[in-house]
């Protein structure tokens, strides 16, 4: 059975993408959303015609991750250990309510879906959770051998790397031990850097108006 998945927003979201997309909302005559860009619909489109007739449902997935001391959740914060509360909330949509021999009615479908994520949104940023929706609450259990599989490859990296290093470090020259340490704290700035550059400010410019040359 095929698996397909789209973000049919097509962007990550920031305040200016947001600005620009319900600008082109109120050109459209379309409702104001809160918490989504304009979803595209071209792809949608794409999908759905090539999938009716092969699949039974599709699912609308809208997930809502609790703020960190105060702010948006990052791969820092992960990086750093600060665990995460993630809630998500799903409907099962039959394939036959989706219009997609008619591209004008699959875009409006599309349209009513966001305004209906919106209005779930909402619900989850007033209240903090999508309990007030009364729909049946399940609690994803962690996998015990998930972390056993991550236990040992922690064993089978960390360990020898310890060993080397402290070998290094005993035996080695003063130049030895310097270059290994610089080596790990580029290593780690490094990683910092590439996990910053993860935050929806540093995305791309897609969802934009293109500057004037």
């Amino acid at each position: 059975m095929p698996k397909v998945s789209i973000f049919c927003e097509g962007t990550r979201y920031t305040k200016e993408k947001y600005e620009e997309s319900m600008k082109v909302a109120k050109e459209k005559g379309l409702p104001i959303l809160k918490h989504h860009l304009l979803p595209r619909a071209k792809g949608f489109n794409l999908m759905a015609s090539q999938l009716k007739g092969k699949i039974d449902y599709m699912y609308d997935i809208t997930i809502a991750i609790d703020n960190v001391e105060g702010h948006s959740p990052t791969f820092l914060d992960m990086k750093d250990g600060i665990p995460l509360n993630a809630k998500i909330f799903m409907r099962r949509i039959p394939m036959d309510l989706i219009p997609a021999e008619d591209e004008k009615k699959c875009s409006e479908f599309l349209n009513r879906l966001y305004q209906d994520k919106d209005e779930i949104f909402e619900v989850y940023h007033r209240t903090g959770s999508f309990d007030e929706l009364g729909v049946s609450k399940h609690k994803i259990k962690l996998n015990k051998y998930d972390l056993y599989n991550s236990l040992f490859w922690l064993c089978v990296t960390l360990i020898p790397s310890i060993y080397y290093f402290l070998s290094i470090v005993w035996n080695g020259s003063t130049f030895v031990k310097g270059s290994t340490v610089l080596i790990f704290v580029l290593i780690k700035v490094l990683i910092e850097k590439m996990m910053a550059q993860s935050s929806s400010k540093n995305g791309s410019s897609f969802g934009l108006p293109k500057k004037q040359k």
